[in-house]
């Protein structure tokens, strides 16, 4: 069965952690920003070619947000090229 919480680890100032779990519903609407896709994308492409490393991305921020980031490929590459 799927456990359907995010666990974070927060680090207090004096090194010690706690570990806090999050209901997934809790990301839901929320998005991971286009820099931080790209540089998510970016980290990926050096292992696997460009739709590859999109797909992954796109894996990632489905598991963390419950929706894609971008509607396909192209739509991510149009967005890519607008913003350089």
């Amino acid at each position: 069965m799927k456990d359907d919480t995010l666990r974070y680890v927060v680090h207090q100032l004096d090194g010690s952690g706690d570990i806090i779990s999050l209901p997934r519903t809790f990301m839901r609407g929320c998005m991971m920003s286009a820099d931080k896709f790209e540089e998510v994308f970016c980290e990926l492409k050096t292992q696997h070619n460009s739709l590859i490393a999109y797909e992954k991305a796109e894996e990632i921020h489905e598991r963390l947000f419950g929706s894609p980031r971008y509607s396909d490929y192209d739509s991510f590459r149009v967005s890519m090229s607008r913003r350089k």
